[in-house]
């Protein structure tokens, strides 16, 4: 029995016993396509360099790549391992981490550091992916339109083989940037209310460092610490914070 209809406006495609209409120009389409792929040899790659080459991702260089939070943790397919195609280091005193310092993009210093690209499934749109990543990197989990309008969350075109990649471009604010002045919000920090939930610049650099990125102010800014509190590590630097006062 021929798939097409006598009429040529419809056919009546079964499967698992459910009838679905299907036009034999999509058909023919869906063909013409195929044959096309394979002459210009895009069919000889792999599903997922395919889907990859579609899709949306974020670039995850900071905490979010060890905690992307349940929302974006859900909605991500895989992962692809890269390097940052800018430099960052420690230069952002976030608020909603009670001071501690974070990574952020910085056009003098820093460095290159691994990183990875939180690949989307295709029906995720950029619209979603920037309202997903607003919502983590604020904590607003119920503003559903939220992120078009911020100038913080930036583009890559075409980066790891995504169509669009999103990253956060929070702007440096740590004047003067001394591992000093690093260790001093740190150690704020984990003495804060931040410490407790493990959210301060002591555990963040932990963090860091266990993912293996290196930044030019980063071995100092450990010792920094570890000097401030006569701690002989940073679990130990943490413990001190938490503890009591520390000569900062």
């Amino acid at each position: 029995m021929s798939p097409y209809s006598g009429d040529g406006k419809s056919v009546s495609h079964a499967i698992g016993g459910a009838v679905r209409q299907r036009s034999p120009k999509r058909l023919l389409f869906s063909t013409e396509c195929g044959r096309r792929l394979l002459q210009s040899g895009a069919g000889n790659r792999s599903v997922t360099e395919m889907m990859s080459s579609m899709a949306v991702g974020i670039l995850a260089f900071g905490s979010i790549a060890e905690e992307p939070g349940a929302e974006l943790a859900a909605a991500v397919a895989r992962r692809i391992e890269v390097q940052t195609p800018f430099a960052v280091e420690f230069a952002r005193s976030s608020h909603t981490r009670d001071g501690a310092p974070t990574l952020v993009p910085v056009s003098k210093g820093g460095a290159r550091v691994p990183a990875s690209v939180l690949v989307f499934d295709e029906p995720v749109t950029v619209a979603d992916a920037r309202a997903m990543l607003y919502r983590r990197e604020t904590g607003r989990l119920h503003e559903k339109g939220a992120g078009s309008g911020v100038t913080w969350i930036a583009e890559l075109a075409g980066f790891a083989g995504t169509n669009t990649c999103l990253y956060t471009a929070l702007q440096a604010n740590i004047h003067p940037l001394t591992v000093e002045k690093l260790a001093e919000l740190a150690l704020r920090s984990a003495a804060a209310s931040a410490g407790a939930e493990r959210r301060d610049g002591i555990s963040y650099l932990q963090q860091q460092k266990r993912r293996g990125l290196v930044t030019p102010l980063m071995p100092a800014y450990e010792q920094a610490l570890l000097t401030c509190t006569g701690a002989d590590d940073l679990a130990d630097a943490w413990e001190r914070a938490r503890s009591g006062p520390v000569r900062a």
